[in-house]
């Protein structure tokens, strides 16, 4: 899962968030130190459990919320924003179909009848824009 949000400086910035729980606040001891006079200085966690992504509130002073609603505690997923303080921190999944499954797909197609110029083609003018937007 990543998260991004605008720094002070309007810059974007995108962390990873994994496994090992992720402090958020305006402390220097917190993992992602945001630049936020409202946040407070360990302001809120993530989390991963049982497969779940959480966010869970640290006793701020000015609370979190997902998607609009203020929370304590609450699953989180991709698509999710978060505002901590006055930043938005909005999350995206970061899964990517594994090399079994592309192929199963493939394999599929070519099973409906597809050959493999077409599906190469496909695949090419998929990445196209991507590669674009890039340069």
């Amino acid at each position: 899962m990543m998260l991004h949000y605008t720094d002070a400086n309007g810059m974007t910035i995108s962390r990873e968030v994994g496994k090992i729980p992720l402090t958020i606040g305006r402390g220097s001891d917190a993992d992602m130190v945001l630049a936020d006079v409202r946040a407070s200085r360990i302001h809120c966690r993530l989390f991963y459990e049982d497969g779940i992504y959480y966010v869970e509130d640290l006793k701020s002073k000015n609370g979190i919320t997902v998607n609009g609603h203020k929370v304590a505690k609450s699953v989180i997923k991709s698509g999710d924003c978060l505002k901590v303080g006055s930043t938005s921190v909005t999350l995206k999944d970061t899964n990517h179909p594994g090399t079994r499954t592309v192929l199963n797909e493939v394999q599929g197609k070519m099973d409906s009848g597809k050959g493999y110029r077409t599906i190469m083609k496909e695949i090419v003018d998929e990445a196209a824009p991507a590669r674009r937007a890039k340069k």
